[in-house]
């Protein structure tokens, strides 16, 4: 497919990009789908959005042989749109993931006993 698509010009550049873009995101919205994620509907759903708009802007240029001037560039920033937004919420899940994973290590600290004496010192007073 690599082949078919670059060998019909330089416009078929960009179909060939965003085909990747898609395939890969399309992989990874299966990996978050069945993910524990907080955020796991909203990132699959921005994800499924993103792949949707990749297709159709890359079926449009293979299909026409070229995006033309405006079309193009609202097309692309569409995508660009997209992908903030899932950037934005893989951010809010990674500070949420990091913020989880200190509170689970202070309770597991303080059940193997390295709390002990400042617990002591709180009961005495």
């Amino acid at each position: 497919m690599d082949q078919q698509l670059s060998y019909n010009g330089p416009s078929s550049s960009l179909a060939l990009d965003i085909k990747k873009a898609e395939l890969a995101t399309a992989d990874l919205r299966t990996l978050i789908k069945y993910s524990s994620l907080v955020t796991v509907s909203k990132l699959a759903n921005r994800l499924t959005l993103f792949v949707d708009k990749a297709r159709s802007v890359a079926l449009e240029d293979v299909r026409d042989k070229k995006i033309i001037g405006q079309d193009a560039l609202g097309s692309l920033a569409d995508l660009d749109e997209m992908l903030i937004a899932i950037h934005d919420l893989a951010t809010h899940e990674s500070a949420y993931q990091n913020k989880e994973l200190n509170k689970l290590l202070a309770e597991l600290w303080t059940i193997f006993g390295g709390n002990k004496v400042r617990k002591q010192l709180f009961e005495e007073i």
